[in-house]
């Protein structure tokens, strides 16, 4: 039997077989004192969890997030578009866990938008789906605001109606 380390939180876990299947039970903390819940969950045999629990993999929580996010929660356009963003940071983020992505990461996201051949509105548009699911995890502010893509918004030209019917299209519509 392995031997415990004392951790006064945590979740202690009773493990069995039947019939060649494993079987589990979670307990909480078998009391305050850190020594004894030890020396008593070896007694009972039971086992400490070394991960934490808190800890989401990538893929994992954009799977989640997207169940949160189907329609009709959101339009069916703005989910398509959240599913490709989401599920190609999943496959381009290196980390494993939710919890262990940092600025460098959402940098080389968006360095391979680039390299997908994204413009800079594009890639700042998933920067923000991705963002957002991190947000949904309690990690914010990961980007600085220099870090974020820069665009340039065009400045459309405005006619006013007058202009309108003086031009072919108005002719066209008055005809």
């Amino acid at each position: 039997m392995a031997s415990l380390s004392a951790i006064p939180e945590g979740t202690y876990y009773i493990e069995w077989y039947e019939n060649k299947r494993r079987c589990r039970q979670s307990r909480e903390g078998f009391g305050r004192n850190p020594r004894a819940s030890a020396a008593e969950s070896n007694r009972a045999g039971c086992w400490q969890s070394r991960d934490r629990s808190d800890r989401v993999r990538v893929a994992d929580a954009v799977t989640d997030y997207l169940k949160e996010i189907e329609p009709p929660q959101r339009e069916r356009k703005t989910y398509i578009a959240y599913k490709h963003c989401l599920e190609l940071f999943a496959r381009i983020c290196r980390k494993t866990y939710l919890q262990d992505v940092q600025c460098e990461d959402l940098l080389h996201f968006i360095r391979k938008l680039y390299e997908m051949n994204c413009g800079p509105r594009t890639a700042y548009n998933r920067a923000v789906i991705v963002s957002q699911l991190l947000k949904t995890h309690g990690i914010k502010g990961l980007l600085h605001k220099r870090d974020w893509p820069k665009y340039v918004d065009p400045i459309r030209p405005v006619y006013e109606p007058e202009e309108v019917a003086t031009t072919s299209i108005g002719n066209l519509k008055t005809a």
